[in-house]
């Protein structure tokens, strides 16, 4: 279902939740929706002043967040997101006929964490340098303020949280980040603090929500760890260009997960890592021309070698 919408950003203050509150399982509403499928498309701009070049860069245009992958374990739930940014970028150091602009496109992947016990902490590793201009650039997992994906039913639709990384009292960057009930996050801005600007850099960046599209919106409920193999049919099929592919692993195993044309020629290779218990997907964008191809899932597991799972299922690509 396709909703679209111009949200005004009605902020309500939102910086800790009270220990009562987070035991509260009876009542809860998911404000940052996880699944497979679901996208949000941002208006985006950032500004990134090197005072010490006396150099400003900045960009204007569309970020589009898309949750592409699953993993589950017993603690937690691992999903991935594809982060593309399609801008124009503009650079100025005050000096004549050096300035330029231009159209450019990024993109990149990332995993958030999500805790199974509690009001189910998410986060996102790695320091907020490497993603202040991402539109979830909230904290690691260490950070005193979290951003919670299940909070307490409640009549407020909207939750705004603030933060600064690292906490009081030089911080490297300040956070302010806005969620609705059942659509995620409607606004994110990030700047520079004391920290950074001390040694000659400032900062900025924003997200406002300009549409998205939802395939579920979850539960705050333990999913069931796996107990047997299993490999199942991708979806859809046919397809183009991409397809997700679910598999399961009931024990730790070493897993391999790849994709075969009708030559027996490997064309791409998902998966090749060891894994927990649990249950996965992976999504293959396929860069291959149409006609029919076979996944195959190789597990063997991590304490008897000898128990070890092959799978192979056909699928068929037209373009």
């Amino acid at each position: 279902m396709l909703f679209r919408c111009h949200i005004v950003l009605a902020f309500l203050s939102f910086s800790s939740i009270a220990p009562s509150a987070l035991s509260a399982q009876s009542a809860q509403s998911d404000f940052l929706p996880l699944s497979i499928g679901n996208q949000w498309v941002y208006k985006y701009s950032s500004l990134d002043y090197n005072i010490s070049l006396n150099e400003i860069t900045s960009e204007n245009g569309l970020c589009t967040s898309t949750v592409i992958g699953r993993a589950v374990t017993q603690d937690s739930v691992t999903w991935t997101i594809a982060e593309s940014h399609v801008v124009t970028r503009s650079i100025s150091n005050y000096l004549p006929g050096r300035d330029t602009s231009y159209s450019t496109t990024d993109s990149t992947t990332f995993q958030l964490i999500e805790s199974l016990d509690g009001n189910h902490v998410v986060y996102r590793d790695g320091t907020i340098a490497s993603y202040w201009k991402s539109a979830f650039s909230f904290s690691t997992a260490d950070d005193t303020s979290r951003v919670h994906r299940y909070c307490p039913a409640s009549v407020d639709d909207t939750l705004l949280l603030s933060f600064q990384k690292p906490p009081a009292p030089a911080a490297e960057y300040v956070l302010h980040l806005s969620m609705v009930r059942g659509q995620g996050i409607i606004g994110n801005s990030c700047q520079s603090g004391s920290e950074l600007e001390i040694i000659g850099f400032q900062r900025a960046s924003s997200h406002v929500l300009q549409s998205y599209l939802l395939m579920s919106v979850g539960t705050g409920t333990r999913l069931p760890l796996p107990k047997e193999f299993a490999l199942r049919q991708n979806f859809p099929n046919p397809f183009n260009p991409a397809t997700t592919i679910q598999f399961s692993v009931p024990t730790k195993c070493r897993v391999k997960l790849a994709i075969f044309n009708l030559l027996g020629q490997r064309v791409a290779e998902l998966v090749n890592e060891e894994m927990n218990s649990g249950s996965y997907e992976r999504t293959w964008n396929a860069n291959v021309a149409s006609g029919m191809y076979f996944y195959r899932l190789e597990a063997v597991s991590a304490s008897d070698p000898g128990i070890r799972y092959v799978e192979v299922k056909k699928m068929v690509l037209l373009r």
